[in-house]
């Protein structure tokens, strides 16, 4: 177990990020240039939106506790709907979780 930590995780998460990195293109660095609330809104908007959206729900429904344990967590911990995959297939929505 301990090798699996401490090389085989770091050793993907290496490849997926450099082959994420390497099909990136000149025109995607202009565009965030261009277009830099996009890419502000994108990360501030689940560490300050999402958090203030949860406390909301829970305040407007008042579920039970462990309910409201589970979206509190849900919301900290960076699991997020995965829209970008929804042009493959409308019906299909992916949970992906942040790496880091």
């Amino acid at each position: 177990m301990k090798l699996l930590l401490d090389i085989a995780i770091p050793a993907i998460t290496f490849v997926l990020l450099g082959a994420v990195g390497l099909d990136l293109r000149v025109e995607d660095f202009r565009r965030v240039a261009r277009q830099p609330g996009v890419m502000l809104a994108g990360l501030l908007g689940p560490v300050l939106l999402l958090p203030l959206l949860a406390l909301g729900l829970l305040a407007l429904f008042r579920p039970w506790p462990a309910i409201a344990a589970g979206l509190l967590l849900i919301v900290a911990s960076g699991v997020r709907l995965d829209l970008s995959q929804v042009e493959s297939d409308p019906t299909e929505i992916h949970l992906s979780h942040a790496v880091g």
